[in-house]
Formats: structure tokens, C-alpha cells, sequence
């Protein structure tokens, strides 16, 4: 059974359906102000590999993002491929527009190629009621209103991607808080409560029954230090300094290192030499929080004789496979109050995908293991030769 998690909440269509920003008037005033054109509508290219395009914004607000789609026809290929401005004053060579409700009884329309961020296409198409509409605008006009319309979504997006960044931002910190506070009270603080209690009871043994009083303190001595033992390891996972300082593969060792030496988990880790290299700052922190994430969860809730680890890149993309031998889990459970953040450890995996444009896929059935697997494109620039 696979539960896939990708950054789909990020696309064009999504950010703008999802917004509550007022941009259908922006487009609408350019629109006015090049052509007086009276509805419109934008459709994005699924992906470079498929023919069907999905309405992302329309000037009829009824529209539902996930339920309009369009196949590719002959005037959003004719239009995309040429890459230029086109006007059809025969509805009929634009039967594009019979997919799109309200657009059936429009006498003349517009189709501008547009390109947005993340690689997406898409066609702008602007109708008017009145036949030749737009056949006297010159080519020099179109051109502009083609760049208006880029300019103004890809801003838009652009402010929509940064709010929707903060926000998963300040959810992994508040999280980050809890999951802190939890371990603290589960760990650490019960020691120190143990600790003291102890203490106490020694000094009472002092005048009842001295001779047990060294037993008892290399007790107290040997808590002690399995407490700081485990409040290094929170410190560790909180804010990794080897991180900051020698990079994603010396502070996954050390992390599994610390997991075999403090909690007796056998953990296989395999990563490829210079894929620091390959990958910002910011990407390698996510990727750290990420295995971290999937390690714990295995080594509390597994029951795993054993978890590995790979890490490396693959033609143009990064990937991370984490795989235990555990117990799974069923996922339909697990993932029945996802998005109300029910299971914070896969939210929080999921969050930090979508910040570095991650997929993240979890693939998993009640005793069967679990094998999560992390898939980021690089940038072509950085790729080196496999």
C-alpha cells in the first residue's frame, strides 16, 4: 500500500484557487485597459508529458478548480507551439472554448501563451460577446498584454508561494516546540524528578542504614548520566551544529551513531560522497529533519531489527530511501485526520518536502516495513556526472 505526498499544494492552480486575494480584478483591469474583453480564463498544462489542461482562474467565480479540465485541442496546440498571440474570430477553430461554461456564445476570442513558474504553460484566453473584437489590435499590444499577464500572476504566485512557506514554517516550529517539550517532560525531566527523589532517600539512609548509601548513589550517578546523555541527543536533533559546520552526510553518521550507541538501534547508513555539494544549505537541513523524522518514528513505533538508510543522487534527482524491517502500520488509519495534522511526524515530513519542491512517497502495510522515499530535483547546473 503507497501513500504519496508531493508539493502539489504549491502549483499554479492550486495557490490561486486557494487565494484569497482579490486577483481576478487585477486581471480584469488590465484586460479592460488593453481590450475591453469581457471574460477570460487561464488554462495550465498538467505536465510537460500530459495533453490535459485545468482551468486556474476565470472570471466566472463559480468555476471549481478540480473539476474542470480541458484535452488539449487544436488552438491551445497551435498557440503554445508558435508561441504567439492568437485571435480567432471563427469560434468554431476555437473549440477550447466549449469546455469552459459561459465561453459557448462568444463571438471572438483572444489566446495568449503564458509561462509560469515551475516549468508550467498555459494559454490565457479573453472573449468577447462581439464578433472581430480583437481583430484590429496590433501585434505590438497583444505582445503587451501577453507580458502584463505574466508579470502579474507570476507576482501573485510568487506572494502566494512566500505566505504558504511562512505558514508551514511557523507550523514546523510550533511543532518543533511541542515534540521538544514532550521529550523533555517524557525524558530529562522524570530523571531529574527520579533524581532528587533518590537524593532524599539517601540522606535518609545515612542515619538508618549507611551502608547501602554507595550502591544507592552510583545509581543516582549512573541516572544522571543517561540524562545528560539524552538531553544532548534532544540538543543534537534540535539544532545540529555538525550540520551548520561539516554538512548533511557527517551529521547523518553522527546521528546514527548516537541512535546505536544510546538506544541500541542497528541503523545501515549509506551515503554518497559529495552530495553535500549538490545541495543548498536550506535543502540539507530539511533532508537532516526529514531521516531524522523517519528514523525515530521507526525506532519507536516499528519495533525494526534493523533501518537503513541511502542517500544519493540519481541523474537529476537527490533521493533519500529510509527502510525498516518493522511492523508497518496501515496507512488508511494513520492518514484519517492528516490534514488536520493528526500524525505530526508525517505532516512535518511532508511540510519540509514541500519547502525544498520535494516528492515524498511512504510505502507501507501492517507487517510489512515501511520504506519512505524522498525524491528532489537539482538543479541542472549542479548536477555532476553519475
Amino acid at each position: 500500500m503507497e501513500h504519496k505526498v508531493e508539493n502539489t499544494s504549491d502549483n499554479p492552480r492550486t495557490l490561486l484557487f486557494n487565494s484569497e486575494f482579490d486577483y481576478r480584478s487585477l486581471v480584469q483591469s488590465i484586460l479592460q485597459s488593453q481590450h475591453a474583453a469581457e471574460d477570460f480564463a487561464l488554462l495550465l498544462r498538467a505536465n510537460n508529458a500530459d495533453d490535459t489542461f485545468y482551468l486556474a482562474l476565470s472570471s466566472n467565480t463559480k468555476h471549481d478548480a478540480n473539476q474542470i479540465s480541458v484535452r488539449e485541442t487544436s488552438d491551445l496546440t497551435e498557440c503554445l507551439e508558435q508561441n504567439t498571440p492568437k485571435i480567432h474570430d471563427i469560434v468554431l477553430h476555437a473549440p477550447a472554448l466549449t469546455a469552459i461554461a459561459g465561453f459557448e456564445n462568444a463571438q471572438s476570442a483572444l489566446y495568449l501563451p503564458i509561462d509560469l513558474p515551475s516549468r508550467q504553460v498555459g494559454v490565457f484566453i479573453c472573449t468577447s460577446d462581439t464578433p472581430h473584437h480583437f481583430t484590429k489590435t496590433d501585434g505590438g499590444q497583444l505582445r503587451t498584454t501577453q507580458l502584463l499577464l505574466t508579470l502579474t500572476l507570476q507576482n501573485v504566485l510568487l506572494g502566494l508561494q512566500i505566505e504558504k512557506e511562512r505558514a508551514i514554517i511557523l507550523n514546523i516550529a510550533e511543532d518543533t516546540r511541542k515534540k521538544l517539550a514532550r521529550n523533555l517532560h517524557d525524558g530529562p525531566i522524570q530523571n531529574v524528578s527520579a533524581i532528587a527523589l533518590q537524593t532524599n532517600y539517601v540522606m535518609r539512609l545515612l542515619q538508618r542504614n549507611p551502608q547501602v548509601v554507595p550502591d544507592e548513589l552510583r545509581q543516582i550517578e549512573n541516572l544522571a548520566r543517561k540524562t545528560i546523555v539524552e538531553i544532548r541527543q534532544l540538543l543534537f536533533t534540535v539544532r545540529p551544529l555538525v550540520l551548520e559546520n561539516q554538512g548533511l552526510r557527517v551529521a547523518l553518521y553522527q546521528l546514527a551513531e548516537k541512535i546505536q550507541t544510546n538506544y541500541h538501534q542497528p541503523i545501515n547508513m549509506q551515503i554518497q560522497e559529495h552530495i553535500d555539494n549538490l545541495l543548498t544549505e536550506h535543502e540539507q537541513t530539511m533532508i537532516f529533519y526529514i531521516v531524522e523524522e523517519a528514523i525515530n518514528n521507526a525506532r519507536k513505533h516499528a519495533q525494526a531489527a534493523l533501518i537503513s538508510v541511502e542517500i544519493g543522487q540519481r541523474n537529476k534527482f537527490i533521493y533519500a530511501d529510509i527502510v525498516d524491517n518493522g511492523v508497518g502500520f496501515n496507512k488508511d488509519a494513520v492518514y484519517a485526520n492528516y490534514d488536520q495534522r493528526g500524525s505530526l511526524g508525517m505532516v512535518n515530513m511532508r511540510e519540509r518536502a514541500e519547502l525544498i519542491n520535494a516528492t515524498l512517497t511512504v510505502e507501507t502495510s501492517e507487517g510489512k516495513g515501511t520504506h519512505i522515499s524522498l525524491r528532489l530535483p537539482v538543479a541542472r547546473e549542479s548536477i555532476e556526472e553519475s
